[in-house]
């Protein structure tokens, strides 16, 4: 769990003893700091160079989240241009039970029956949790990707 760095003081004291002047005797009290080593994020697990094809190929990448969360965290997926490139699930959520479980997200390339060329598209994350102010709209990378057209600019003729 990302908690910060937290202070502490330990409280030294004289345990029992039959020597009066040990008995008397007063520590300085230590003061230590916890460092944490976590940190609140959404790690992605891409493979660079996504593409897919107007006739329906797909792509895959992975969420996980970086800590475990103190609440659920939703992370919202959403392609650019959807004419062009779906994404499914268009939610993913985490719980403090399945933080570091990975979750697989698939983008599927529409068939739009244009000749337009290849489209760039661009997917973006977003991260939402009421119960972990840490994750709560969190920068999340996003992800870019080729979506090829299997259409032609052409005439048909017909004997």
């Amino acid at each position: 769990v990302y908690d910060r760095n937290v202070d502490y003081t330990i409280h030294l004291a004289v345990s029992a003893t039959d020597d009066p002047v040990y008995g008397l005797l007063d520590p300085a009290d230590v003061s230590v700091k916890n460092i944490d080593d976590e940190t609140a994020g959404v790690l992605l697990s891409a493979a660079s160079g996504l593409s897919t094809r107007e006739v329906g190929s797909n792509a895959t990448y992975s969420l996980v989240l970086a800590s475990e969360p103190t609440g659920d965290v939703t992370v919202t997926i959403v392609s650019n241009d959807t004419s062009e490139a779906s994404v499914s699930p268009a939610m993913a959520i985490f719980t403090a039970a399945t933080w570091d479980e990975q979750q697989v997200i698939t983008i599927t390339g529409v068939d739009d029956a244009a000749a337009d060329g290849t489209a760039f598209i661009s997917i973006t994350h977003t991260a939402e949790s009421t119960g972990d102010a840490d994750y709560n709209m969190i920068a999340i990378g996003g992800l870019s990707l080729e979506n090829l057209d299997d259409d032609q600019i052409g005439i048909d003729v017909a004997a």
